[in-house]
């Protein structure tokens, strides 16, 4: 089983990272990202990050399960609050082939705005 965690800085290297998951993806089974962005609105680019990159990479890997965990929400990258729909954190794509039998997620901390989460899948 091979599996890569890797910090996507919200998609700023966009080119070379999807090169790079296409590239990884035909023999790896699990992928751990880390800084992912999502939105709902029609925002695609928002000061170098892309707001709609897990849509993106949910593309690039069609045969991949997809665990999504944001950690904030209405704010960009850099903890600057944003007037749009934009969540930021962690996601795993895990092979469609792998059974996955539970995920959790466990509150290390958290204030108003911000969660310190650690994620888990159980396959």
């Amino acid at each position: 089983m091979k599996l890569i965690s890797l910090n996507i800085w919200c998609g700023k290297f966009f080119k070379p990272l999807i090169a790079f998951i296409k590239l990884q993806s035909e023999d790896t089974d699990i992928f751990c990202f880390q800084e992912m962005i999502d939105t709902k609105s029609d925002v695609k680019q928002y000061q170098g990050i892309r707001a709609n990159l897990l849509s993106e990479i949910k593309h690039v890997l069609p045969d991949f399960k997809v665990f999504y965990f944001p950690t904030l929400s209405g704010y960009d990258d850099d903890a600057e609050p944003v007037d749009f729909d934009l969540t930021y954190g962690q996601a795993i794509f895990v092979k469609s082939s792998i059974k996955v039998i539970s995920q959790e997620n466990f509150i290390i901390s958290k204030d108003e705005n911000f969660a310190m989460v650690q994620y888990g899948i159980k396959c």
